[in-house]
């Protein structure tokens, strides 16, 4: 059954591939036919170039727009199967390398927020330590307290950070 059917698939693959080879030989004599009764005419009166109205003659005219839209046609549709298959082929590797990147992304999120939370923590800690020390002692205490406040603020900022991420893990 499975070599029948492959006998008519090679049947009308054949048939079409004939059909073609007849059609470009026939619009081949067409044009090289209107190519040279243009030359004889044109050395009468200037009839050399081709215009839209030639289409609708009725003759090698109209033989010679039916070719070339046909022909424009084919290879437009050439050049779109080209572009569709590139187009894929390209959205198919940009899916790929975003997919590794959205992980890299996932992590430059995650840094970018650890520092945030521990630049708050060392600004609040300092902005603390600061008027803690500095009421005390005067200014060596602002300065003091500052350093000391941003250093515990900072830990104390990433800690957070850090319970944060866990409850996160836990809750998903």
């Amino acid at each position: 059954m499975n070599a029948i059917i492959l006998a008519e698939n090679i049947y009308e693959k054949m048939r079409m591939l004939l059909f073609s080879v007849v059609a470009i030989l026939v619009m081949s004599f067409i044009i090289i036919h209107y190519y040279f009764f243009q030359k004889v005419s044109s050395r009468s009166h200037r009839t050399d170039r081709f215009v839209f109205t030639n289409c609708f003659d009725m003759g090698y005219g109209t033989a010679a727009c039916l070719l070339k839209e046909i022909i424009k046609l084919y290879l437009y549709y050439i050049r779109a199967v080209y572009v569709h298959n590139a187009r894929a082929e390209s959205t198919e590797k940009a899916l790929k390398e975003n997919l590794s990147k959205s992980q890299d992304l996932d992590r430059a999120v995650a840094a970018a927020l650890e520092g945030l939370a521990r630049c708050i923590g060392t600004f609040i800690g300092a902005y603390g330590g600061g008027i803690v020390g500095g009421g005390k002692v005067g200014w060596l205490g602002f300065v003091a307290g500052s350093q000391l406040g941003s250093w515990i603020g900072g830990r104390i900022g990433l800690m957070a950070y850090d319970v944060w991420n866990g409850v996160q893990y836990l809750l998903h």
